[in-house]
């Protein structure tokens, strides 16, 4: 199942925490933006996500980043880098897939069977 957004908390600086939505695609990749306007994208050239308060593919640089050479933004309390607005650090940042509540009754096993939700 695709998530719909991602919640994302444990950025020093808090307008990096919040919701992050789809905003299109990069490269092939999705890419997103919360509600204070900053943007999460996948630099592909070092195999990262990137965090930053604009979107800049182009460009090596960010305010939060964590590798992922498997590709999907990696979910769950995991160690990104962290820029404070004058240093880098590592820190616990947790990313939580939000799913649509459609998509979660049209993906379980209730759903399934539920009349009126069947696929065709």
């Amino acid at each position: 199942m695709q998530a719909a957004a991602f919640a994302l908390e444990g950025h020093p600086i808090a307008a990096y925490n919040g919701t992050y939505r789809p905003r299109g695609q990069h490269e092939g990749w999705p890419r997103f933006e919360n509600e204070h306007g900053m943007h999460l994208f996948r630099y592909q050239p070092r195999e990262r996500w990137f965090l930053n308060s604009a979107f800049t593919p182009e460009r090596d640089g960010a305010a939060g980043y964590i590798a992922a050479a498997e590709g999907p933004i990696p979910t769950g309390a995991q160690r990104w880098l962290c820029g404070d607005g004058s240093e880098f650090h590592e820190r616990t940042v947790t990313v939580t897939a939000l799913v649509s509540a459609l998509g979660r009754c049209l993906h379980s096993p209730l759903g399934a069977d539920t009349p009126g939700l069947a696929i065709p």
